[in-house]
């Protein structure tokens, strides 16, 4: 950053200079133009950006971006003719002219001191405030994602340790020819058959998939709905994090790298016999009403669906 403000602030003085070539070569109608608006530009881009997301549904494309370029310039050459020079044109009081006259009595200097006064007292009690020492509050996605880690450890922890057993108990016992050629008959209970309706699996996928080892690795849609998968497979451990992008379940999104990620999943299913991808896309494209508010993260009724899904399709390939 200091490197780049050096070179920045030579950049300027050379431009500045009149008889610089970058003077001349910068110096035309149309940089001008934006230079002066250039203030009310910084203003509204963000605002503008942030509510056309989430007025347009589909708001990757270019055609989206140029409008909301024209947006952002409408608003500020608005703001430029009938706000900025409105209040360029105002009338300095001048203390000179009238020398008798204090300067706290001029009404234009009095209006101002209020105004500088009520946003000092404001500021004072927006710092004094309780609420100011506390975090921002997190929306509903934020809480349950927050609150799914320390479940996530805690199903893992227990995950490892039941698969430390299992491993231990038939090292210590021998396999019989029942269980050979049986090895995923369940003796299902009564919380096994309310799981089964939950996710919506006869008994032949619960069988197959209840005792599997899982590792689940992903993003936040995975933090999200791991709870839900660990809830079905006890012996799933996972890795989750937000912002990560590789695992072979694809997506469902309004977002312009999702069709590019579902195509090389598609791809590399087609290379590989032993990748087999989880078609979550194609499952929810009809049940908008699965997702949450930002419609890329299941909500509870969703993650028990994407659970499901996984493990119908585990259950598929170990049948």
């Amino acid at each position: 950053m200091f490197a780049a403000t050096i070179v920045l602030t030579m950049l300027v003085a050379i431009t500045a200079h009149p008889a610089s070539f970058l003077s001349h070569a910068l110096d035309n109608s149309f940089l001008n133009y934006l230079g002066a608006r250039s203030y009310s530009i910084y203003l509204y881009q963000l605002p503008v950006f942030i509510f056309f997301d989430r007025i347009v549904p589909k708001h990757a494309t270019l055609d989206a971006n140029i409008l909301k370029l024209a947006i952002v310039l409408i608003l500020a050459e608005l703001s430029y003719r009938y706000i900025e020079n409105v209040f360029r044109k105002i009338k300095k009081p001048i203390v000179a002219a009238h020398p008798r006259q204090r300067f706290f009595e001029i009404r234009s200097v009095q209006l101002t001191m209020v105004v500088a006064m009520m946003l000092m007292v404001g500021t004072d009690y927006a710092i004094s405030a309780n609420a100011t020492g506390h975090a921002k509050p997190t929306n509903n996605l934020e809480k349950r994602l927050n609150n799914n880690k320390s479940r996530i450890d805690q199903a893992n922890k227990k995950a490892v340790a039941t698969a430390k057993q299992t491993k231990q108990k038939m090292a210590n016992q021998s396999s019989n020819a029942q269980s050979a050629s049986h090895p995923n008959q369940l003796a299902l209970s009564q919380q096994d058959h309310d799981l089964m309706t939950q996710y919506q699996l006869d008994a032949n996928q619960f069988s197959a998939i209840h005792n599997q080892p899982v590792t689940a690795v992903g993003d936040s849609v995975m933090l999200d709905i791991a709870p839900s998968l660990q809830n079905l497979m006890p012996k799933t451990v996972t890795n989750a994090q937000v912002g990560r992008q590789a695992y072979w379940i694809n997506g469902f999104a309004d977002r312009d790298w999702i069709t590019p990620n579902n195509t090389l999943l598609a791809n590399q299913a087609k290379k590989y016999s032993n990748l087999h991808i989880v078609d979550w896309a194609s499952l929810v494209q009809n049940h908008s009403d699965w997702l949450s508010d930002d419609q890329v993260h299941p909500n509870p009724t969703g993650s028990s669906q994407y659970a499901s899904l996984i493990a119908k399709t585990i259950a598929a390939q170990n049948q």
